[in-house]
C-alpha cells in the first residue's frame, strides 16, 4: 500500500505502472487500522494490516485499476483460502465471515470498505473498555471520522439505534450500524466510479430517436445512464 506503483506482469521493458498517489486515502487506509493513538501502529496493527491486506489480493486474484471484490465472491471464496493464503488467515481474523452475508447482493468492496469491516471490532474494543455490546454515538462518530465517512448521513446510523443510556447518549447496536454504513458507502463510491467511467469511456445518452420512449418522462434513459 506504500508503492506508487503496481507491478505489471504484462510488459517486458517496464517492470511497473505510474500511480498518481491518493494522498486523503493513504491518510483513511492509515487511521482505519488506528488505535487510539493516531500517530503511529504499532507491531500487532502492522502485522494484521499486512495479513488482511494480502488476504484482499489473494481473493481479489486478477489484474485490473478497480481492484473490487463482490460480497459473493468473499462469501464464496473466502474460507476456500484461510489455509492456503501466505500468511494463512487466524482463528481471530476468521471471525468476520458473517458479515458478508449480511451485505447486499449488488454491492462491491474496495481495500477501504474491506478493512474497516474486518477492524471494527477491534477499533471498538481499543476505545472502550468494557462488555457493553452497544456503542455510543461519540464513539460511533469518531470511527466513522477514521473510515473518510464524515458525510454519513444520521439517517443511516439512526437504523441500528438502540435507544438511549443512563446518560442520556445515545447508543447503537454496533453490528448492525456497521452492516448500515458499509452498506452506504460502498455503494455511494460505486456510484462515483459509475459515473467515472461513463465519462472515462465515453458513454452518453442515445440520441437516435428510434431507441427513445415517447414523451417527455424520459423514462428509458432514467432507468439506466447509458442509453
Amino acid at each position: 500500500m506504500s508503492t506508487p506503483s503496481l507491478y505489471n506482469k504484462t510488459t517486458t521493458d517496464n517492470g511497473y505502472w505510474e500511480k498518481k498517489p491518493n494522498m486523503q486515502n493513504r491518510k483513511v487506509f492509515f487511521d482505519t487500522m488506528t488505535a487510539m493513538d493516531k500517530r503511529y501502529w504499532t507491531q500487532e496493527i502492522w502485522f494484521r494490516t499486512a495479513v488482511l491486506t494480502n488476504f484482499f489480493d489473494v481473493i481479489h486474484g486478477i489484474d485490473d485499476k478497480f481492484w473490487l471484490i463482490g460480497t459473493t465472491t468473499f462469501i464464496d471464496e473466502t474460507p476456500k483460502h484461510w489455509e492456503i493464503s501466505a500468511p494463512t488467515m487466524g482463528l481471530k481474523l476468521r471471525k468476520n465471515y458473517n458479515y458478508y452475508k449480511m451485505l447486499p447482493r449488488e454491492i462491491q468492496l474496495d481495500i477501504l470498505d474491506y478493512l474497516a469491516l474486518e477492524n471494527f471490532e477491534t477499533k471498538v474494543n481499543a476505545h472502550k473498555n468494557d462488555s457493553n455490546d452497544q456503542i455510543n454515538e461519540s464513539l460511533l462518530k469518531i470511527i466513522m471520522k477514521d473510515y473518510g465517512m464524515i458525510n454519513m448521513p444520521d439517517t443511516v446510523t439512526d437504523l441500528g439505534l438502540s435507544g438511549t443510556d443512563i446518560l442520556g447518549r445515545r447508543v447503537y447496536n454496533p453490528k448492525e450500524t456497521l452492516i448500515n454504513i458499509i452498506s452506504i458507502h460502498a455503494a455511494a463510491g460505486d456510484d462515483v466510479r459509475s459515473k467515472d467511467r461513463i465519462k472515462d469511456y465515453g458513454l452518453k445518452k442515445n440520441e437516435d430517436p428510434s431507441r427513445l420512449f415517447t414523451g417527455e418522462s424520459g423514462k428509458r434513459f432514467f432507468a439506466s445512464p447509458i442509453v
